[in-house]
Parts: C-alpha cells; sequence; structure tokens
C-alpha cells in the first residue's frame, strides 16, 4: 500500500537535518555529464579501484558540469504496521540549468520559471494551502544564476525545503552549493564502500557514510556519477514511530528516478498556477496570531451559576461593592485543566503580594460537563482538586452560549459592570506570571478589553501594510488592501518629548553628525534646530536660493556646518550657502545633466570640504565653496551613489559607486590652482608597479549587488564604519545592505517596490544605550524604517501625516527621532522593547 509521506500517519513534526545547505554559489563549469537516461549507458559490475573520497568527488564534480538537469525523484518510506507492508511518499524532484532557472518539487514546496507570458518570473507556492499564508504566491525575477542566498532568502521557504522526512533535497545542494555535500561528508564521516548494487538497468558504486550513530548509504551511477538513490539514517524518523511497537522494518531512502541531464528542461512540469485569489509576493508574510475579540468590552447579560446543590454560587446581576473583578475558568476532567487549577492558585496569592485589596477578585472555577470525573462526586472535586473558590456548574451551556466556551480550560474574566475583559482558551504555560498584573490593573479601573482591541488593530494593521510592501511587481494592486492605515512599530516605541509647529511648508530636510536638524521651508528661510543635547537655541538663515514649493529638494551639510548645498531632486543646478559669510551661488550643471547623488567629502585638515555632485549622464563634478573651484570630469560608466570609505594613499575618502557595482576612488589634489588637475573630479583605475617592474591595473572593488542611486549612509559602529547601501536584489527586488569597511555584506533588508527610487529622507547616529549605529530612512510609501547594525532590530512604522524628512541624534543616555512633516517637527523618544 502507498501512501502519501506528507499526510500520512508518520508526517515529520519539525526540523531535520539539512545536508550541506550553505550560502552563494557561482556555476562556472559549461561540461556536460553523461545523460543518465540513455540505454547506451547501461554498464557491467565494476571494480572500484579508486577511494570512496575520490568517487564522490567525481560525483560532485560531475554535478558541477552539468548544463542541465532534471530528475522525478521522491522520498520513500517502507515500513511494516502489524505486519502488513506499507509505503509512503513524498515528491522531492528538481529541474535546473545554468541560465539561471530552477524548478521544485519538494514536500509542500512548488515552484519553477513562468511559461508564456511569465517568462522571466519564478513562481513558488505551499501546496498544503497553508493557513499561516493564505492564497500567497512568491513571484520574483529569475537572477542570471540561482544560488542559495537568492533561494533560501525567505526564510519561510528555507524552513519548508527542509521540513521532510529527508530533509534539504540533495540535489539542489550538489547543483548551487560552493561546497556541495559539506554537510555530510567532512573529516568526522567514515567513508567505506560496499558491494555495487543495480537500481533498474543502472550499475552503482554504494558508499556507506558514518557519521557518529547515522549511517548514510549513497548508491552513484558508475556511468554518470549521478546518484541514483540514497539511504538515510533511523536519525530521520519521528520519536512517534520509532517508540511504535507494531512498526518494524523501517527504510527511509530519496529515490532519484527519471534522471536527465543535458537536455532541455520541462518546466510545464514546475510551472505554478495562479488562481485568481492568489496574492503575488516577493516574500512571504505570515499571518498574524488570531485573537477572538468577540463580545470583549461588551456588557454581558445577566448570568446565574449554582453549586451542585443548587445553591447560589455567582449572579452577575447582584453587585458586591468590594468585587471589581471575575474570573470564571471553565473545567473538565483532563490534565490541562488540573494544571490550569494549580496556576489559578497561584495567581490568588499573588494578588496578595501585589496588594489587591482581599474580595476584589473572585474565582468561579465551573464545571463544563454533565459527570463528575471517575471516581468522584461533585462535592469531592473541591477537595481533590484544590479549587480557588466553590464549584459551579454550567448546566445550560452559558459559557458555550455567552463567551463562547468550547473546550476547557477556558479562562474568562468580567469586571464590576458585566463587561467581558479578557478570555483565554487552552492552557497557558505563562498564565500565572501574567494574569496577576493584568487583574491587578483591572481593579484599578483600567480597560483591558479596549487594550486587546486596539492592539489587534495594530497588528491587523501592520499585517496589511506588510502584504502591500511585499507585493511583487507583477502583482494586481486591486486585490491588496485599500488606502494604507498608519500603524505604530513593534520593535521599539515611540515616546513624544516634543512637537513644534512650522510657520509654512517644510520642502526638504537634512541632519548633520551633531544631530542638528536643517529644514528649508518654502517661503526660503533655512531653519536650524539643534538636538536638545547641545542646548543651543534655534536659528534661521535666508540664502537667496530660488524658492521651491514642491517637498522634492534635498539638502547636504558640509562637516564644518558652515556650507550647505540644495538641490532638486533630478534637477540640473546645485544652490550653495556659507552660513558665516551668507553668501549664496548657483552651479549650473547643463542642460542635459540630472543630478543623481551629492555628498561632502574632507580633502585634508587644512582644506574646505568639497561636494562631490555625480549626474545621471556621467559627470562626476566637485564644488570648491571656498574658492569657487569647479572641476568635472566623466566617469566610465553611469554613477549610483557617492560613497565614503577611507583610503589610507588617497587625499580623500570619496568613493564613486558605478552601474556595474565597482567602487573606484575620487583622485583629488590638495592643489587648489588646477594645475595638477589630471584625473580630478572622477573616479579612475590606479596603476601600480610590479615586481618586474611592469604596471598592472589594480582591479577596482565591488560591491556582490546590483547599485541603486544614493544617498548611502555611513555611520561608527564601535571602531569601524558601517554604510548603508541601497541597490537590488533582482531587477524588480530593491533592498537595503550593510556594508563593513571592506564592503562585505551584513545583511539585507527587502524594500516595498513603491518606495523606489524615492527616499524623503536618510539619516543614521550611534544609540547610546546599545552603543550600535542606527538608520532612519522615510520612503515613498511615506513609511520610517529602522535598522540597527546588528541587524537584530530592524522595524518600521507609518505615521498619520506624510513625512518629509528625519533626523536622529544622541542625547544623554536615549535615542531621539525627529519626524518633520509639512507644518510640524515632532521629537521622539526611541525606546527598544
Amino acid at each position: 500500500m502507498q501512501r502519501n509521506l506528507v499526510r500520512g500517519y508518520f508526517q515529520c513534526s519539525g526540523f531535520v537535518v539539512l545536508i550541506g545547505l550553505l550560502s552563494g554559489c557561482d556555476r562556472t563549469g559549461d561540461g556536460l555529464a553523461q545523460d543518465a537516461s540513455e540505454g547506451s549507458n547501461r554498464a557491467q559490475f565494476v571494480s572500484a579501484t579508486a577511494s570512496p573520497r575520490t568517487t564522490l568527488d567525481q560525483c560532485i564534480h560531475a554535478y558541477q558540469q552539468l548544463k542541465s538537469y532534471e530528475d522525478e525523484a521522491f522520498v520513500q518510506l517502507r515500513y511494516e504496521l502489524d505486519g502488513k507492508l506499507l509505503e509512503d511518499r513524498a515528491p522531492l524532484s528538481v529541474g535546473w540549468n545554468n541560465q539561471g532557472q530552477v524548478g521544485i518539487q519538494a514536500y509542500s514546496v512548488q515552484a519553477g520559471p513562468g511559461v508564456g507570458a511569465d517568462q522571466g518570473r519564478w513562481r513558488l507556492r505551499f501546496r498544503d494551502d497553508d493557513e499561516l499564508v493564505p492564497h500567497q504566491v512568491l513571484s520574483r525575477s529569475l537572477p542570471k544564476k540561482v544560488d542559495f542566498t537568492w533561494l533560501l532568502s525567505d526564510p519561510l521557504v528555507a524552513e519548508r525545503l527542509s521540513a521532510g522526512l529527508a530533509g534539504f533535497p540533495p540535489q539542489l545542494d550538489l547543483l548551487l552549493s560552493a561546497n556541495p555535500l559539506s554537510g555530510l561528508i567532512d573529516d568526522s564521516a567514515a567513508l567505506t564502500y560496499l558491494p555495487p548494487e543495480s537500481i533498474g538497468d543502472r550499475v552503482c558504486f554504494v558508499i556507506k557514510v558514518q557519521r557518529a550513530q547515522a549511517e548514510y548509504v549513497l548508491y552513484i551511477d558508475q556511468a554518470s556519477l549521478l546518484l541514483r538513490r540514497m539511504r538515510m539514517p533511523r536519525t530521520h524518523l519521528t520519536q512517534q514511530m520509532l517508540a511504535d511497537q507494531r512498526v518494524r522494518k523501517m527504510e527511509l531512502t530519496i529515490e532519484f528516478v527519471g534522471v536527465r541531464a543535458g537536455g532541455n528542461v520541462d518546466w510545464q512540469r514546475f510551472a505554478i498556477d495562479v488562481q485568481s485569489e492568489d496574492l503575488l509576493v516577493n516574500r512571504f508574510v505570515p499571518v498574524p496570531p488570531a485573537v477572538d475579540t468577540r463580545s470583549l468590552g461588551k456588557k454581558m447579560p445577566a448570568i446565574h451559576l449554582e453549586a451542585p446543590s443548587g445553591e447560589s454560587v455567582y449572579i452577575s446581576s447582584k453587585p458586591q461593592p468590594q468585587r471589581k473583578a471575575t474570573v470564571l475558568i471553565w473545567l473538565a476532567d483532563h490534565p490541562t485543566c488540573r494544571v490550569a487549577v494549580e496556576q489559578l492558585r497561584r495567581v490568588a496569592t499573588a494578588l496578595v503580594d501585589l496588594n489587591v485589596p482581599q474580595g476584589a477578585v473572585e474565582f468561579v472555577p465551573v464545571w463544563a460537563e454533565p459527570q463528575p470525573p471517575a471516581g468522584s462526586t461533585f462535592e469531592s472535586i473541591a477537595d481533590d482538586w484544590k479549587l480557588p473558590g466553590k464549584l459551579a456548574l454550567d448546566r445550560e451551556a452559558l459559557g458555550r452560549d455567552l463567551f463562547y466556551v468550547l473546550e476547557a480550560p477556558t479562562l474568562v474574566v468580567i469586571d464590576a459592570e458585566n463587561r467581558l475583559q479578557l478570555r483565554e482558551s487552552r492552557s497557558n504555560p505563562l498564565l500565572d506570571q501574567l494574569l496577576p498584573t493584568l487583574l491587578a490593573r483591572l481593579v484599578d479601573g483600567e480597560d483591558l478589553a479596549q487594550e486587546i482591541i486596539s492592539q489587534q488593530q495594530h497588528v491587523q494593521e501592520r499585517y496589511e501594510a506588510e502584504l502591500r510592501m511585499s507585493a511583487a511587481t507583477d502583482a494586481d494592486r486591486s486585490k491588496l488592501f485599500p488606502a494604507a492605515q498608519p500603524y505604530p512599530p513593534q520593535s521599539f516605541t515611540l515616546r513624544e518629548l516634543a512637537r513644534e509647529r512650522l510657520p509654512v511648508d517644510a520642502s526638504a530636510v537634512t541632519c548633520d553628525k551633531l544631530g542638528t536638524l536643517w529644514t528649508w521651508l518654502t517661503n526660503g528661510e533655512l531653519l536650524l534646530q539643534p538636538s536638545s543635547a547641545s542646548g543651543h537655541a534655534p536659528l534661521k538663515h535666508k540664502p537667496r536660493w530660488p524658492i521651491n514649493t514642491s517637498p522634492a529638494a534635498r539638502l547636504e551639510v558640509a562637516p564644518t556646518n558652515e556650507d550647505i548645498a540644495l538641490c532638486k531632486v533630478g534637477g540640473n543646478e546645485v544652490h550653495l550657502f556659507n552660513t558665516r559669510s551668507e553668501q549664496s551661488r548657483t552651479v549650473h550643471l547643463g542642460t542635459s545633466a540630472s543630478v543623481v547623488d551629492m555628498q561632502w567629502f574632507s580633502v585634508s585638515a587644512t582644506s574646505a570640504a568639497r561636494l562631490a555632485v555625480i549626474t545621471r549622464d556621467g559627470q562626476t563634478v566637485l564644488i570648491d565653496p571656498t574658492n569657487r573651484e569647479q572641476l568635472s570630469g566623466r566617469s566610465p560608466l553611469e554613477p549610483k551613489a557617492l560613497l565614503s570609505l577611507r583610503h589610507p594613499t588617497l587625499t580623500t575618502d570619496g568613493h564613486v559607486v558605478l552601474a556595474d557595482g565597482a567602487i573606484e576612488p575620487l583622485q583629488l589634489s590638495t592643489d587648489t590652482s588646477g594645475s595638477n588637475a589630471n584625473g580630478l573630479g572622477h573616479p579612475v583605475v590606479k596603476t601600480v608597479a610590479t615586481g618586474a617592474g611592469q604596471a598592472a591595473t589594480n582591479r577596482p572593488t565591488r560591491v556582490a549587488f546590483q547599485p541603486d542611486v544614493g544617498p548611502w549612509l555611513t555611520c561608527r559602529n564601535g571602531g569601524q564604519e558601517l554604510t548603508l547601501a541601497r541597490g537590488w536584489l533582482a531587477a524588480d527586488e530593491p533592498a537595503l545592505f550593510l556594508l563593513d569597511q571592506g564592503l562585505n555584506q551584513r545583511w539585507h533588508y527587502r524594500m516595498p517596490l513603491q518606495s523606489t527610487p524615492a527616499l524623503t529622507s536618510m539619516c543614521a547616529a550611534q544609540d547610546p544605550r546599545s552603543g550600535q549605529a542606527v538608520w532612519g530612512l522615510s520612503s515613498g510609501d511615506n513609511t520610517i524604517h529602522l535598522l540597527r547594525a546588528d541587524g537584530q532590530v530592524i522595524d518600521h512604522f507609518r505615521p498619520n501625516d506624510p513625512v518629509v524628512g528625519l533626523a536622529l541624534a544622541a542625547n544623554g543616555v536615549r535615542l531621539e527621532l525627529t519626524v518633520v512633516h509639512s507644518r510640524e517637527s515632532i521629537r521622539y523618544a526611541v525606546d527598544w522593547n
């Protein structure tokens, strides 16, 4: 008898060992392994002359030389149950080619490249219609080459690909990993040959891999050197199965049938059929845990509960002056109910320690079954269970009808006005820790029900926001929720400190390294608001700049805080202002220019900072505000962003990020006469002398992702400078990347597609409490994101009003965030939860 391994009796209930699951891989080989499906490849049994390790290395090499691969593999579990032979199966099929396409049918995961009109997209869904991500289909743009970093970037995908009895598909490991099978075969593994065996018409080398008590057996086709079978150890089986005395002769294998190499892959096998109700997302958004808020906060009908003897135990309509809350718990003859009773006894004791007046909280245990436990009576339950109150019976199923009590234990709390304040179903291991404080708050007059309802509204609003943010480029946005609603953060709390009304609309905002907020107003004023830690009063300047009435401008402040630059987003002019001399000037970049990024860089300790500007038509311009020197050149490729990156041999820390990801230094000179202007203002590739006296070109430093336009913002974190960079995971998947001083990527954070390229503001500061660098940015969809350098705190929220700009500053032991709206500036303390 054959059954489905996923939904069978022995369904796996958790994680299993992953086989060689590593990140990052480039396929460079273009050779072709022998087609394992051709009849001409039939072989005779041969003696193994090489070592088992050599044979495994040859197997790995065969996979790495493939141009394409496809199989119809499955996981097979055979066993005897009460003497009857049974077989369970689960799919574990893979299709792949070196053109950047991959198809998967593994356990509940089905994925593959789009066909027809959907070519260029890659879709993935969970076949079991999981309630965690209902009707969500992952839709991503295919990269040039698929690797583990790309494939497993969604945590749910990584989990589901390893959630079956056989673990992660070994074919994917062999095809995509830079170190295939390294999680299985290392120095601790003992490798031995077993006698050759035949699987169908294929003769195989058989290699046993012993890892401690776990034994794996690999069957490698002698002709093609590709896997034909993999026998898994007993440790992969569930404890439930291993403990069942009725089960014998268990064997778990992966059967690699229908292996085809070197030909065209049948992508239709892996294609995802998108239904009308499906939402296309670039990352899965789990549905938040459901909290039943029915009747919370509402006044309940009067109820009357009696003891088994008929004596009244609880009458809700009969007020008692000292009673502020009533805890009712529905019980049945089950161990979890006994545990809940023990917890309630500890709750009653804890209330005394919290100085809750005696009699303010009444406990009413309610028996939900028509009969008492076997061997006892209703009268003896109180003593046997040590109930914290007098037992009542729910003869008329009032709990079911009024409080939606459908299982035991269920705890219900109502206040002095007979309003439902709390309902908890099933066991809660933290009940005795959480409930005393909640009851004390209820006795003090707080409204717990309204707090729970508000929390659930926030959770739902955030879930809807996450869905909007994750919408794929090919998603039907009419299926998404209507206009985004404000929602609070989860990882931190914003505590309002001050609020200031602006005289007119704000047009642009920036923040300097001292935490001073610079705001350009639509009446032409430049408003300086020092951080609260400085103690300085606000200042105003009146630059002679063209007044910009739309919030689409960018400000940048020099390190000395004397010079400030303004440019309109996408404009061809840069406006400068010196706060000491009150002098203004304008630099025209040409009619075809469009500013991409600008940033101030220090040239030396004695020279004034220079403003670097890059434009979409390839210009790199350096502006010295002191003597009005302007130097320009052309970049070899389209410049994307300016980057502060210290280098001991260069006169500046300024670098340019090019469209291909190369990072080139700005070759600046301290010669202000302009006589040594060769190379000024544009990236160059330096040459160095080799040992043979010849010149060799240094390869430029390069980031490992497709860069997006600036700003890229650097902030000190401990002893090094970290940069938050903008870029793309794929053609339509924008993200932020945290880079160290060596431009190595620490983590990335996906951004909503609609926020690119518009970033209304970006700021950074070091948090005094954690010591971590923190970046703040607001995206084009009016969402504010906060990201901490360690990656442990990355969160977002949406305020009520549109955001013009942000500022982060340290003030004593706290981090402060200032949010500037069109007519208002609000300063918050950021408290990590």
